[in-house]
Parts: C-alpha cells; structure tokens; sequence
C-alpha cells in the first residue's frame, strides 16, 4: 500500500498476472482499492503492456488531475520533494516529461547471449542501430495532457517491449520535450540524501525500501522540528 499524509495523492499498483501473487492481489485490492491488473502475465518482456495500461487508467480514472508520475517497484519516492518540483516546475503548461534522461547514443542488444540479453531486440522489431535519447521508464513526471495526447498516439506507432524507449519515441514524434533532471537518481550518487532526491532506483527489496522509510521519516521529523524552533 502506498501512502501520501493527506496530500491530494491518489496510488495505484498496476500489475498482470501472477499465479503467485493472485491472492495477495486480491487482498490488497479487497482492503485498499489500489490495484490495477492486466491479462497478460507479468514478466519483463510485458512491461509495455503494463504502460500501455497505465495510461488508458489514468485516462479513464483521474483525467482531472494535474501531475501523473509512473514510478516503478523498486524505486523509492519522496512525495514532498515530488509534489515541491511539480508545483515550482509548474511544467509551464508546455508538453514536457522529466525524469532520468539517457543521452548518450546506445547500440541495441542485439545478441541473445550477451550480459545484456535481458533487453535484446531485433532489427525486425527495431531497426535503427541506435536507440534515441530516452527517459528511464522507472520514474517519470508529466502531466495530464501529456498523458492524453501519448494515449490517443500509441495505437498509431508500432509498439516495442522496450517501454521506456518506445515512450519516449512517441513523446518526440509529437513534439513532447523529455528532460533530465538530477533528482531523479539512478545510481549510488546522493541516493539518501533525502532532502535533495525524488526518486531512487535500485531499492530491489521490500527490506531495503522499509529502510529506506524509516531513515526518510527521521530526515524530515528532524527538518520539520528545525523549522518550528526558527
């Protein structure tokens, strides 16, 4: 379950299918209302599935909101700092998307046996011998409009299981900038620095995220009691 102290939040989790975890699903969904399953099977090649679910939900759902922000399972968020930069950013009601940024040109993997195997694909399925400039698909902030105008696109393009590059490849085919910004951490750098991060990659365990919690909760009690002695 996710919480946000009574901040006009609303979490989802979405998943497919999972043998597995079907009666923990259900549970969860039986006592919070905040799960969004598919039909398909829940493995990583089907994480465009799950994206492309993601965004006919929030459409369907929450098409009143201001900011919607997809965010991984092994993430840690801080929701302060999350709803701070949206409110300060404002996203100039200009079609924008932040998030982690990969920017330096990359070869597709393109051999089955390769360390990298996980993210094979085809020339068939992707041609180009380079990806584009791409936002990591873990942890990306936009807003609604965004949202909209990606979600009536995608059934024009040609999908590819590589979610994040193939959103990104939407987003600038329509004119949608995409941009880096430090915050969005994904590696060790400033990973617990609180005060400064609004999400983290890499928190691959509910152990780790809980840890992760309990240090966040003593940052910011001690940064709010610093205050009221000011």
């Amino acid at each position: 379950m996710g919480k946000c102290h009574g901040e006009n939040v609303r979490v989802v989790f979405l998943l497919g299918y999972s043998a597995e975890l079907t009666e923990h699903a259900r549970i969860e969904y039986a006592e919070h209302k905040d799960i969004v399953q598919g039909s398909f099977t829940d493995e990583y090649k089907n994480n465009i599935y799950k994206t492309l679910m993601a965004y006919d939900w929030v459409i369907s759902n929450c098409s009143n909101s201001q900011f919607v922000f997809f965010v991984d399972d092994d993430y840690f968020v801080t929701i302060p700092n999350l709803l701070k930069f949206a409110r300060e950013k404002k996203l100039d009601g200009k079609d924008v998307m932040f998030g982690h940024k990969q920017c330096n040109p990359q070869n597709p993997v393109r051999s089955k046996s390769s360390r990298y195997r996980k993210w094979y694909i085809s020339e068939e399925e992707y041609q180009p011998p380079i990806l584009p400039p791409f936002l990591s698909g873990g942890s990306v902030l936009t807003q609604i409009n965004v949202v909209r105008k990606l979600r009536i696109a995608f059934p024009y393009m040609k999908t590819i299981f590589l979610d994040d590059v193939y959103v990104s490849l939407v987003a600038q085919k329509l004119g949608i900038k995409i941009f880096h910004d430090e915050r969005f951490v994904n590696s060790n750098l400033r990973r617990t620095d609180f005060n400064f991060i609004i999400s983290c990659h890499s928190y691959n365990s509910t152990e780790y995220l809980y840890e992760a919690w309990l240090k966040f909760k003593t940052v910011n009690n001690l940064h709010c009691n610093q205050s009221a002695r000011r």
